[in-house]
């Protein structure tokens, strides 16, 4: 039986007491609740409180004065029963949604079997929904004629492949955004959430987009910088299987196909030549593709100029045939399996084609095509064998100078060194980050692949592009500006074009009559070509040839602005300097060790912002590689050298030993066949015991970096 609880007079005293307070505080409640704002300021006043913020505000700071309990936070005293009923409904309507989601994810799953997908309909569900709410509509594409630097983004389309493997489209593009949803497990190791990364570029383009729109966009509109003794440079980057070379060939195609046109169509007087080279760069190593892969020397003469002695170039006279050399030279390019992609990239693929003067090896403007060896990560490389982690290593070594070079050149106004010499990729590009920066265009094409796993890949590939330049400009509503400018002017910022006798000047003809263009003289002249001229169309091969002589007639003949930058003129892209392989060799090692120390320094003092920064054991790792790049070349060259002095120390053998036992030899000295021998072994052993010393160094090294190379667990930037 329940025991009957005892009401003692205590209890009640409680009780009563209890009650008065809370009518006490109730009737103080309604008090200052009748106050007026102005006699609840001087109540404040009184008790020395704060009269900041709203009228409620003050009223609850004035009852927690007075020690009042506001209404609002005391239990309400409500129906049991229906708060019972509220909860009932609440737990219904909970378990309604949960049997309803739980549906829905059994007919994805279904769905997903039947189009052979293998992916989880959790994350994909959460994708969908970030995307519905979230991303933005795309905006117009921006030409990006009058952009120095002009980073774009390309997303791949998923394969089916990838999707029976449980990869999911976690990437978002809506121009100029890209969005990455990174599928994560809580610190439960049990609930899923998407952790949502942001970026905008000058361009992004989605799977949805081809080759075409993205040429169309940031390539085209530059051709016309070609002419006007420009250089435009265009890199591919990104994770192995991204879509690198399948975008840059197509570039190669449509640009090649344009060129050609312009010249036989707007230009066709002018009588311009085209000259094609490729080569790559692998393992620090640069190799003639058109050549045999001839290995080629890099160096530097008296004047500074760098040159690739040995390089083939190849006149050409029409698109096919240029692209039918830049295929050929693709196809032998070095590619090996990686722990990433069974087919990638080692090497950086560089396809230059040169504008020249009928009748003269001056060159008038260069387009560099630059297909970059496919970006891992250094813990990726670590299953890899030596070889093709010394490979990792020198190619984030080439994208680290690479990215430094590009930013020094985004910020040149402030005196900013450019260490082109960190590494061959940025060396031999020396003259796109040299020349005059209205005469040089860079395009920085991202390539990211879809797929979940290789969603870190694709956020390093982000922030490297990210980084190449500042975001003077990056807000949504500078874009959208940007693009209303656009659309005022769609012509693309084409000069108008004016037939002034005054600014007509008869053109100097060859031998077979074609017209040539006017070389200026000085620098002031040949700066003007850019300047004082606005840019042609966008649509370059519908100007009528009327106008573009004309045009190219005008610029020819103007004056230079005062002020401008001179240092650069057509001679930069020059390369007929003689020079001594062995100065320029020497002097452009000593060179390429203070870049490349600087480069370093550059990167440990941002080490203390990035969040993802690059350890000080991946420094060690890139310059032990260094060390045992230049000590290959040594070894070899020291063995080699061996070779020959033990071959000279042969045929001085023999001619020995034919003084001793050759025929009718009947009386020979002794002691000068010791003697002579002597001296042949002393040579011997010297030769081999310094081979031997170099063999055990390079052989220590070698062991170091396997030690360093299972420390490195970072990203490559």
């Amino acid at each position: 039986m329940d025991r009957k609880q005892v009401v003692t007079q205590a209890d009640k005293n409680r009780e009563k007491f209890r009650a008065q307070r809370d009518a006490m505080n109730d009737k103080r409640e309604r008090w200052i609740d009748n106050m007026s704002s102005e006699d609840v300021l001087e109540e404040l006043r009184k008790k020395k409180q704060p009269t900041f913020g709203t009228k409620q505000e003050r009223i609850d700071r004035l009852k927690k004065a007075h020690g009042v309990t506001p209404s609002s936070n005391k239990p309400k005293k409500g129906n049991v029963l229906q708060e019972i009923e509220r909860l009932k409904q609440n737990r219904e309507e909970r378990r309604k949604n949960m049997e309803e989601a739980k549906r829905n994810k059994m007919e994805r799953e279904i769905e997903n079997e039947m189009m052979g997908k293998n992916v989880d309909v959790d994350f994909e569900q959460m994708i969908a929904g970030h995307r519905q709410g979230t991303v933005k509509a795309s905006m117009p594409h921006l030409k990006t004629q009058d952009v120095k630097i002009n980073v774009c983004v390309r997303k791949r389309p998923i394969f089916a492949k990838e999707q029976a493997n449980g990869e999911l489209d976690c990437i978002s593009c809506s121009n100029p955004l890209v969005y990455v949803h990174e599928c994560k497990l809580k610190i439960d190791g049990i609930s899923k959430h998407l952790e949502n990364h942001t970026f905008q570029f000058d361009n992004t383009f989605g799977e949805g987009e081809d080759t075409d729109s993205l040429y169309r966009s940031s390539i085209q509109p530059l051709l016309d910088v070609l002419y006007n003794r420009g250089i435009v440079t265009c890199f591919a980057y990104g994770q192995t299987g991204s879509g690198k070379t399948f975008t840059m060939r197509g570039i190669q195609t449509q640009a090649i196909t344009d060129l050609f046109q312009l010249s036989d169509t707007v230009f066709k007087e002018y009588g311009f030549e085209f000259y094609v080279s490729f080569f790559e760069i692998y393992g620090g190593k640069c190799f003639d593709l058109l050549n045999n892969k001839k290995k080629l020397a890099i160096l530097e003469d008296a004047n500074q100029k760098v040159q690739i002695q040995g390089l083939e170039e190849r006149a050409v006279g029409s698109a096919q045939e240029t692209i039918d050399i830049i295929e050929y030279a693709n196809s032998v390019r070095t590619t090996h399996c990686t722990s990433s992609n069974d087919e990638s990239s080692r090497s950086h693929a560089i396809c230059k084609i040169t504008l020249r003067e009928p009748g003269s090896s001056r060159t008038h403007g260069q387009l560099l095509l630059v297909d970059l060896a496919g970006s891992e990560r250094a813990q990726d490389c670590q299953s890899n064998n030596r070889q093709r982690r010394l490979e990792g290593a020198e190619i984030n070594k080439s994208l680290l100078a690479l990215k430094e070079c590009i930013r020094a050149l985004d910020s040149r106004g402030s005196g900013a060194h450019i260490p082109f010499r960190a590494s061959k990729l940025t060396l031999v590009l020396r003259d796109s980050f040299k020349s005059k920066s209205t005469k040089t265009r860079i395009v920085m094409i991202a390539c990211i692949s879809p797929g979940s796993s290789s969603a870190d890949h694709s956020l390093n590939t982000l922030r490297y592009s990210d980084r190449l330049k500042e975001k003077s400009d990056s807000s949504l509503n500078e874009y959208a500006k940007m693009l209303k400018q656009q659309e005022a002017n769609p012509s693309g910022g084409a000069p108008q074009i004016r037939r002034d006798p005054g600014n007509l000047v008869a053109k100097p003809r060859n031998a077979s009559g074609v017209a040539k263009p006017k070389v200026s003289a000085g620098k002031h002249n040949q700066n003007a070509l850019y300047k004082q001229a606005q840019k042609i169309s966008n649509e370059l091969a519908s100007i009528d040839k009327n106008s573009a002589e004309d045009y190219l007639s005008s610029l020819h003949t103007r004056d230079n602005p005062v002020g401008e930058d001179n240092s650069s003129s057509s001679d930069e892209l020059d390369q007929d300097r003689d020079m001594d392989d062995g100065a320029g060799e020497a002097r452009l090692h000593e060179k390429a060790k203070k870049d490349l120390q600087l480069l370093h320094n550059t990167i440990r003092k941002e080490n203390n912002d990035n969040p993802n920064k690059m350890s000080q054991e991946l420094l060690e790792f890139h310059q032990k590689v260094d060390k045992i790049m230049e000590e290959e070349e040594e070894i070899l060259q020291m063995h080699m050298e061996a070779i020959k002095e033990d071959a000279q120390i042969l045929t001085e053998e023999g001619e020995i030993i034919s003084n001793v036992q050759g025929v009718g030899v009947l009386d020979y000295d002794i002691d000068d066949y010791v003697k002579r021998m002597e001296v042949l072994i002393q040579r011997k052993l010297k030769v081999y015991k310094d081979l031997y010393s170099k063999l055990q160094d390079f052989k220590a090294d070698l062991q170091d970096e396997e030690q360093i190379s299972h420390t490195v667990n970072t990203f490559y930037y």
